[in-house]
């Protein structure tokens, strides 16, 4: 996850933008928005990170966020999935008799079609949003790196994490900051 995130930066703060739609460093998006907007900007995601990464990012990556109340339009329910879909496939039967009338040199008649059900939009609702910036998502990934290494030294994972420091290094290299300390260093202190 921290690769997608972090492999192309640029691409990733696309999706940074503030109600005027520009590039910020504010914290500016929903963490448990984050992923949909990544997808949606082309980033390649397995469905069960799409659906989980804001909780991962909060729970594992303690993301530094706030809290702020902000309108969006919940997501649909089952039922309005149905009903939607019902409602396209009837305008798509009432589009097709009207095609095969006039092909046949007919004139439809708008009594006798399939009655399309309006469907209206749903409206926005306040919601508590957890607002990140880029800067708390490089942070975070910094943590879960972090993490994971010290889960590697005391073998709880079995995967290296030596190919994933390169590339924290190299990110460190590539933007003149240190997100982590390659190797810590630990000093004991003076003996009396």
């Amino acid at each position: 996850m921290r690769k997608i995130l972090l492999k192309d930066i640029n691409r990733t703060m696309k999706v940074f933008l503030d109600d005027f739609q520009e590039q910020s460093f504010k914290k500016c998006v929903d963490v448990y928005e984050l992923a949909r907007r990544l997808a949606d900007e082309g980033h390649e995601m397995d469905p069960a990170l799409l659906e989980n990464m804001g909780a991962i990012l909060l729970c594992f990556g303690e993301i530094e966020h706030e809290l702020k109340y902000g309108e969006r339009v919940p997501e649909e329910t089952e039922d309005e999935k149905r009903a939607r879909m019902v409602a396209e496939l009837k305008a798509k039967e009432r589009e097709e008799a009207r095609k095969e009338a006039e092909a046949a040199g007919e004139k439809f008649d708008e009594a006798e079609a399939v009655k399309v059900p309006v469907i209206e939009p749903k409206k926005p609702v306040l919601m508590l949003l957890h607002l990140i910036s880029i800067t708390d998502m490089k942070f975070c990934a910094q943590k879960m790196f972090e993490f994971d290494k010290v889960l590697h030294e005391m073998g709880v994972q079995s995967f290296a994490t030596s190919e994933e420091q390169s590339f924290m290094a190299m990110l460190t290299k590539k933007y003149k900051k240190k997100f982590y300390d390659e190797e810590e260093v630990h000093k004991m202190a003076d003996e009396p």
